[in-house]
């Protein structure tokens, strides 16, 4: 048999497109192999989740496992995707919300409606959603007040972000009231400052407590212990203290104060007038109260007592110890006025129930006083509106504070 030149270069060119043909068909399936083995691999780590339904018969450890190997799975580097605790207990949550076994595609579309358990939401939200999140809760939170005849501060509320990029750049148009909201990088909430630290998961303690301005635990415990250690036999731990209601002086003995409204030349009514008063300035305490007779002053007394204190107590301690003081001098007359600036104190001190140890202390000395015939009036004088006795006891209080 014998083939033409044309013929011969035919069959060659067969070969040759044959040759490409099943290379390529080759490739095709190889990648095709690559890429279903890429999906069952994910399958092995994901299938859990689309099969909520199941998890409910599934062991609580074997559950967990298969969280910690979809946290591994979505970890990069030093930065896991998800927290295999919190994603265990979110599915417990969304399992307590299916009544029924559902399919794969009615799981998903209920878990798309999720308004909580972001870990199930593996690809998470973008900034726009949580933003629109965010203002659909204080829109809530604006009619639920209104209802109860309420109304949130708009002015005073701030928004503050939380990232985990270095820098706290985000910013959203959320309003309240239909006020817009600030932006803030920290907040200041009853005295406690809460602000963002930024840094890598590698970051050092040592970093992150020079950062944040506050003491590492270690140094803390150690101050607060011997804070308690020099405090334990103070004789101001009676500020605090409370009495057991066995320790309670019979309500008999316990009235509440006898009240006076300040006027001018109220003095002339009573020959002695104590004047009170308490100053904390830069964490520093001071108290003290000046005597007056006659309109003649006669005497003061300063106390300097713990930074750890409150202006509260300084004010309360500083009227007990003008009523320690009339009882030791009560011979000067037979009507005593103490005049103080502490609304607080002074509503304290009319609870005739309460166990603290300095209110309950008070009360016994002016029983005391009582059972004698030596009443003890008090009255409440504005702080700072030009009284001399007022601005005397201030002035002897920061005097003593600052020494």
């Amino acid at each position: 048999m014998s083939l033409q030149p044309g013929g011969v270069a035919a069959v060659a060119e067969w070969y040759r497109y044959r040759t490409v043909a099943c290379f390529v068909t080759d490739k095709a399936f190889n990648a095709l192999e690559s890429r279903f083995d890429l999906i069952s691999t994910h399958s092995n780590y994901f299938q859990f989740l689309y099969n909520v339904c199941d998890l409910k018969y599934t062991p609580q450890n074997d559950e967990l496992k298969h969280c910690k190997d979809l946290e591994t799975v979505l970890t990069d580097g030093n930065l896991p995707g998800i927290n295999a605790l919190d994603l265990a207990d979110e599915i417990v949550a969304v399992l307590a919300l299916l009544n029924k076994k559902e399919s794969p595609i009615e799981i998903l579309k209920f878990r798309s409606n999720l308004d909580f358990a972001p870990s199930l939401g593996i690809v998470g939200k973008s900034f726009h959603d949580i933003c629109r999140q965010a203002q659909l809760t204080l829109d809530f939170a604006s009619t639920w007040t209104k209802n109860f005849k309420l109304e949130f501060n708009a002015v005073k509320s701030k928004v503050m972000f939380l990232e985990k990029r270095k820098k706290n750049a985000l910013t959203g148009n959320l309003t309240l009231n239909g006020f817009s909201l600030d932006c803030v990088k920290e907040l200041k909430y009853l005295g406690v400052v809460l602000d963002i630290i930024s840094g890598y998961r590698t970051v050092s303690y040592e970093a992150v407590f020079a950062i944040s301005g506050f003491p590492p635990i270690d140094i803390f415990i150690i101050r607060n212990n011997e804070f308690k250690i020099a405090t334990k036999n103070c004789t101001n731990k009676c500020l605090d203290g409370s009495l057991r209601v066995s320790e309670l002086p019979h309500p008999s003995e316990r009235f509440p104060l006898n009240l006076v409204n300040y006027r001018k030349n109220i003095e002339n009514n009573f020959p002695v007038v104590c004047f009170t008063d308490g100053s904390k300035i830069n964490s520093k305490v001071g108290l003290a109260f000046v005597i007056f007779q006659d309109f003649i002053e006669i005497g003061t007394r300063q106390y300097r007592i713990r930074d750890e204190c409150s202006v509260f107590q300084a004010e309360l301690l500083c009227i007990a110890q003008a009523v320690s003081w009339i009882c030791n001098n009560e011979i000067l007359s037979s009507n005593f006025l103490i005049c103080s600036d502490s609304l607080s104190s002074l509503c304290a001190l009319n609870n005739i129930y309460s166990q603290n140890k300095l209110i309950v202390k008070t009360h016994i000395n002016l029983d005391f006083l009582r059972s004698r015939g030596v009443p003890v009036f008090f009255s409440f004088v504005r702080g700072h509106t030009g009284i001399y006795g007022n601005e005397r006891a201030d002035w002897l209080a920061k005097k003593k504070r600052q020494n």
